[in-house]
């Protein structure tokens, strides 16, 4: 998955439409995590092992999960954890896979569009202090 944010002038995966798809299918495949109730504790794009046998079949496996645990539902700070750690490396995502993931992550995530709302400001003001900590100028506009 290191693939989704490396600089553009870098990426291993360079058309539009495999990127595309390869952001969809990270943020699908954590919605679907976080909906079944599960909590990695470590969720970055470097736990990601992505295996894509052809453009339009990439199967994802989570990797490093001793932090991990199952809830029956899966609580809001777990679910902020583990979106604040992915997120630490968006700032060097274009812009329009941000939304991409977004869309993707919130159409499949299975919350109300207040709990969406919600969990964007308190993912804001958690991942701004993180980059401001690491004095990485970044804004989420």
């Amino acid at each position: 998955a290191y693939a989704w944010y490396n600089p553009k002038e870098t990426h291993r995966i360079s058309d539009s439409v495999e990127r595309i798809h390869l952001t969809q299918t990270i943020a699908q495949c954590i919605a679907d995590f976080h909906n079944a109730g599960l909590f990695h504790g470590d969720m970055h794009v470097g736990n990601i092992l992505c295996d894509t046998q052809d453009e339009s079949n990439i199967s994802m496996y989570w990797l490093d999960n001793e932090e991990g645990k199952h809830y029956s539902t899966l609580p809001k700070s777990k679910r902020i954890h583990d979106l604040a750690h992915i997120l630490r490396f968006t700032h060097l995502v274009p812009k329009n896979e941000q939304k991409i993931f977004w869309d993707t992550y919130t159409k499949h995530s299975k919350l109300a569009e207040n709990e969406v709302e919600k969990l964007i400001q308190q993912l804001m003001h958690r991942t701004n202090r993180f980059w401001k900590k690491k004095n990485i100028d970044y804004s989420w506009d």
